[in-house]
């Protein structure tokens, strides 16, 4: 698949705007650029805190189960409270089979858009993701996803992970992409997607009980270590709670087989509420967002 740019000023510009909300909250659709070059269209809502003045912005990505789990919102509630404005993207509502390349090019037309907003300070927007969402997150912070989507000079600023699933980056970077699950879920994707990076700062908030990677604690240490860009790795970090499951922060715990579990193998994973680590990664977050 070749690099090149999708997108121009010019389209931009012409990005429509629907609004069906007004205060601190707005119902918007945006046009994005989908992998193949077409132009669709994807709702997507922004809150914000009422204050004047341009702010920084980060996209909130939802998890597998959709936007209408609502996850997003006790991030939105964080952020928005903390002189953020949030925008996420529906990329759908429930859990549906989809793949990742159509959900990326959803992800980066959200930044896109940010920057037709005259409320948005451009130098300072990130991308937050959870599970699915966080996975989107890392692959937004190649210099192969920046070159295709976005249009110069924007840029993300940072990049934070919620339980990523991690055991799978390393094999990418190794070509070591042989089972159904790269088949399957990757196959947008050109070889050697992940050998470049635009080296800006990226967290990743790792469950040591994650069944996604059949609980191995060091799955995302590995990744950062296997990063092949030294500038990457050395503003790449990792958090990791050891009593930790998947979906620490859904709000309920329950179990479901998932063939992509225990590293591809499959195996029943379960999410277990866990409001204090929760809360803990919250403030690590909100701190990992502000540090200049």
């Amino acid at each position: 698949m070749q690099l090149h740019r999708f997108l121009s000023f010019g389209f931009l510009a012409s990005l429509l705007i629907a609004v069906t909300a007004t205060n601190a909250q707005e119902r918007i659709s945006y046009t994005y650029k989908t992998l193949n070059g077409a132009s669709e269209n994807l709702d997507a809502v922004i809150s914000k805190a009422p204050s004047e003045g341009k702010k920084p912005a980060v996209v909130i990505l939802h998890h597998s189960g959709g936007w209408d789990a609502g996850t997003n919102k006790q991030y939105v509630d964080l952020l928005t409270q903390n002189g953020f404005i949030t925008v996420e993207p529906i990329m759908f509502h429930r859990p549906t089979k989809t793949m990742y390349g159509d959900s990326l090019a959803k992800a980066m037309g959200a930044v896109n858009y940010l920057s037709t907003r005259p409320d948005v300070d451009m130098g300072k927007v990130s991308v937050i993701g959870t599970s699915y969402g966080a996975n989107l997150s890392v692959f937004m912070a190649t210099q192969w996803a920046s070159e295709k989507f976005l249009a110069a000079p924007i840029k993300i600023s940072k990049v934070a992970s919620l339980y990523p699933v991690c055991w799978f980056y390393p094999k990418l970077i190794k070509r070591d992409t042989n089972s159904w699950f790269f088949k399957e879920r990757l196959q947008d994707f050109p070889e050697g997607f992940m050998d470049h990076w635009t080296n800006i700062p990226m967290k990743l908030f790792a469950a040591g009980q994650d069944d996604y990677s059949g609980k191995d604690a060091t799955v995302c240490t590995s990744f950062k270590e296997a990063l092949p860009s030294e500038a990457q790795k050395a503003v790449t970090s990792v958090v990791v709670y050891p009593d930790a499951t998947h979906g620490w922060d859904q709000g309920r715990t329950f179990s479901f087989h998932e063939p992509a579990a225990c590293q591809s193998k499959g195996c029943t994973n379960t999410n277990a509420s866990n409001p204090s680590v929760t809360a803990q990664a919250k403030k690590e977050l909100l701190e990992f967002l502000q540090k200049d």
